[in-house]
């Protein structure tokens, strides 16, 4: 046979079988019986299937296999004799080279299964992957090792990379590209499915890269990335400014509250477990996402990141059922947000996302960019958000506000709308540190905290804040916030810190709160520093019985008997995210 870099190779039908053997002495036909042993001689052919033998390696060039058609995929794959079913995956290692196919000519309607495919890149001044992926192309079950990004698909669709474990990224470079999966492009990139890969990613690159990056110039209408575990190479946390284990941009799903609800939907994230990058996911002006089932522990800034802006607003995302604790890091610029919602201060930029049954538990203040209490966060509606349902969620812990509102340095005029209904909030706020890294002293902050929260009317309702310095922080800037239903317990400062008391009601307090309702006078720092405004408002309630310390309801806290009723499951979240 001829050398397969001259074009000469010959050819086979569709479906023919191609065994290769490089541990073989003698180099045969092709069969099963007489395997070539080299690929440099195998016949090229659309839907050719071609097999290597388990436990075995070829180093050197790869042939320039034919793209498969819609009835037959062109497939490499493993094959296993009677004594060789135990030994491991056939080692490809293409060296300092790339699979054939290039960033404009990738192969399609391929099948790459139960391969261990390796790349040693002397160079790592490009963002060159081991392979370029084409559409209809799906790699499975295999190993991928690359110093650089492992996979890159350029306006590709019906992708699917499933049950692999990549090694990608290890390289230490600032300028490269340093990605284990990216799906991009000026087109729809649609029906892609990046489901069950174990992914290890370096820290390098330059802002942009992330471990799994799926973005495009016209919305993505489709994709799937689900049950993805995602680690750093390192172990550690990453050093990186904006790294996240999922990045999704541009992505508009199906509308997820119709009649048919979340069957609808279209662009899911579910299942992954992400751990030390510094987003879990970022969805970046995406709408209609579903996130939900993720563990998102460990993150540098946030657990799960969504932004919109003007030219491309993010809207009616869900996002429930996630673990997002631990976020945040002792050092700048890292946040330190479980969920972060950001409309980058345009109106309507960040809209109608449902935040429901999440864990937002222990996320840390590295003392933020004003030294102030706004990091450590649990839940963040930052910079123009509007319109969004919060509740049911567990957040406890957090150095800083349990949940906040920000409506931006230039803020709209309307950045209200939400609904913050029943969330548990348990001692938060008790260690937000000013300067924490010279002379750390000790401030506080509020569980739910609003600054400038305007325009459509927001409601802060049937929550249970238990301990921490503050309850409900109405600040000045804010207006149109009604506050009411809520159950206080144990804080040491004050229950509500506000100008008055008109838009509070129907609260419920421990008579142990030193001020129930504070007027709003601040420190140096942001901090409030109340006296008594009031001992309640227009039906409130003092009562020594509202909630015990293992945070269930007691009989005689007809508050909480009405937050039951209104059907939040409390008692499953509780059972399944308390200390998980």
């Amino acid at each position: 046979m001829a050398d397969p870099t001259d074009g000469t190779n010959a050819t086979a039908p569709a479906g023919t079988v191609v065994y290769i053997d490089p541990s073989s002495d003698t180099n045969g036909n092709g069969t099963l019986a007489s395997p070539y042993n080299t690929w440099a001689s195998v016949p090229t052919g659309a839907g050719v299937v071609y097999r290597q033998k388990r436990g075995t390696t070829w180093i050197g060039a790869f042939p320039s296999l034919t793209s498969g058609t819609g009835d037959g995929k062109t497939t490499v794959m493993s094959y296993a004799t009677a004594d060789t079913l135990w030994l491991p995956k056939p080692i490809v290692g293409i060296g300092d080279t790339i699979m054939p196919g290039g960033l404009n000519s990738p192969k399609t309607f391929m099948l790459w299964s139960d391969l261990d495919i390796r790349c040693a890149r002397s160079s790592v001044t490009g963002d060159t992957p081991i392979m370029w992926l084409g559409s209809d192309v799906e790699i499975s079950d295999c190993n991928l090792t690359s110093n650089l990004t492992a996979l890159y698909g350029e306006k590709c669709s019906r992708v699917k990379l499933l049950r692999n474990k990549i090694i990608a990224a290890t390289a230490n470079t600032s300028t490269a590209s340093i990605n284990a999966i990216v799906l991009a492009g000026s087109q729809a990139l649609d029906d892609n499915v990046i489901d069950g890969n174990d992914i290890i990613v370096g820290d390098g690159g330059p802002a942009g890269a992330h471990a799994v990056k799926v973005t495009s110039g016209v919305p993505i209408t489709s994709l799937r990335v689900t049950n993805n575990r995602i680690r750093t190479a390192s172990g550690q946390p990453s050093p990186h400014a904006d790294k996240a284990g999922i990045y999704i941009g541009w992505a508009a799903g199906a509308d997820l509250f119709g009649p048919q609800g979340t069957a609808a939907a279209t662009i899911i994230v579910a299942n992954n477990d992400v751990a030390n990058l510094v987003d879990g996911v970022f969805l970046y002006t995406s709408s209609s996402v579903w996130v939900h089932h993720n563990k998102f522990d460990d993150q540098g800034s946030f657990g799960i990141h969504v932004t919109g802006n003007a030219a491309h607003p993010s809207s009616s995302c869900l996002i429930e059922w996630n673990k997002c604790r631990r976020a945040g890091r002792n050092l700048a610029p890292f946040y330190g947000r479980g969920i972060e919602l950001s409309g980058g201060s345009a109106l309507n930029a960040c809209s109608n996302h449902v935040v429901r049954f999440n864990d937002c538990s222990y996320a840390k203040n590295w003392g933020g960019p004003l030294d102030n209490i706004t990091e450590g966060v649990g839940i963040g509606l930052d910079d123009a958000t509007s319109d969004c349902q919060v509740y049911g969620n567990l957040i406890r812990g957090t150095e800083g506000n349990a949940i906040q509102f920000y409506g931006g340095t230039s803020a709209p005029a309307d950045t209200g709308g939400h609904v913050i209904v029943g969330n548990f909030i348990i001692d938060c706020g008790l260690r937000s540190w000013r300067n924490r890294r010279t002379a750390p002293v000790l401030t506080g902050c509020a569980a739910i905290s609003t600054s400038k929260t305007q325009g459509s009317r927001t409601i802060i309702a049937y929550n249970v804040i238990i301990g921490g310095t503050g309850g409900v922080r109405f600040d000045q800037s804010s207006s149109n916030v009604e506050i009411f239903g809520n159950v206080f317990h144990r804080q040491t400062v004050y229950a509500i810190t506000a100008a008055s008391v008109a838009s509070i009601r129907d609260n419920c307090y421990d008579p142990s709160i030193p001020k129930q309702i504070g007027n709003l006078t601040m420190d140096s720092n942001g901090t409030p520093t109340p006296a008594l405004l009031s001992t309640g408002g227009a039906g409130d309630k003092t009562a020594a019985t509202l909630v015990d310390d293992t945070f269930a309801a007691l009989a005689g806290s007809p508050l909480l008997d009405k937050i039951f009723r209104k059907g939040v499951p409390f008692t499953p979240l509780m059972l399944d995210l308390v200390d998980a």
